[in-house]
């Protein structure tokens, strides 16, 4: 995977070999099912991350997403969602960009993982993307698109994805966000193939790894005091 060529820190970088997280499954997590589009007939999109992450930007996005996409729905699912003036607001922000509210469902599930069930692909926010949402959206079997954004907060979708070797997923513009989004949309077979393989793939992946990542966290705090002895 690239890295960013200016990074926004003072410090020193230290990069591990794969991932700078790990992801470890919920054990009562139910199955993974067919993606609901091989039922319903049109394409759900999804966020079920934190309410600060969205923008008047993010929505601008996704409101072009819907309306090229005239049958797709977009479900709101955490816990200010479920809240009647979030719900406004967030209407309102839609209705700016011209998307038909009524295809918009907002909500906060009991259980996120079986809530994930309705969703087909997950929309990552940006300029700061997901994180643990990410993951659990990729443990039952829901792919994202991420925007790669400013590092380090805007490229945690990208590490995910480079790691289970999906760069088909990745966006490095608005434009490319949207477009990806329409044709990945389309092609109900790679939803269901990539879905029901996931964990899978995950498992088969540096980000379940945990064993590996403590040691290449080891080595990096090992190498650090070595250089710092010989400083």
């Amino acid at each position: 995977m690239s890295h960013p060529k200016a990074p926004l820190t003072s410090e020193t970088i230290v990069r591990l070999p794969n991932s700078f997280m790990v992801f470890q499954p919920k054990v009562d997590a139910p199955d993974v099912v067919a993606p609901p589009c091989s039922k319903n007939g049109f394409i759900t999109f999804g966020y079920t991350g934190r309410t600060e992450r969205l923008s008047p930007r993010t929505f601008r996005i996704w409101g072009e997403i819907l309306n090229r996409l005239p049958e797709a729905r977009l479900v709101l699912d955490f816990t200010p969602f479920a809240d009647p003036r979030t719900q406004d607001h967030y209407r309102a922000f839609l209705a700016q960009h011209g998307v038909d509210t009524e295809r918009v469902i907002m909500r906060n599930s009991p259980k996120i993982f079986e809530g994930l069930n309705d969703i087909d692909i997950l929309l990552d926010s940006f300029p700061h993307g997901g994180g643990t949402m990410l993951m659990d959206a990729l443990w039952m079997g829901v792919p994202f698109i991420t925007l790669a954004s400013r590092p380090p907060v805007g490229r945690l979708g990208l590490g995910m994805l480079m790691n289970l070797g999906l760069p088909e997923w990745v966006a490095y513009s608005e434009e490319e966000f949207i477009d990806k989004a329409c044709q990945l949309a389309g092609d109900g077979q790679t939803l269901t193939e990539l879905r029901l393989r996931m964990r899978e793939r995950m498992l088969n992946s540096p980000l379940t790894d945990g064993p590996s990542f403590a040691r290449a966290i080891e080595a990096a705090y090992r190498g650090m005091f070595e250089r710092w002895i010989c400083a």
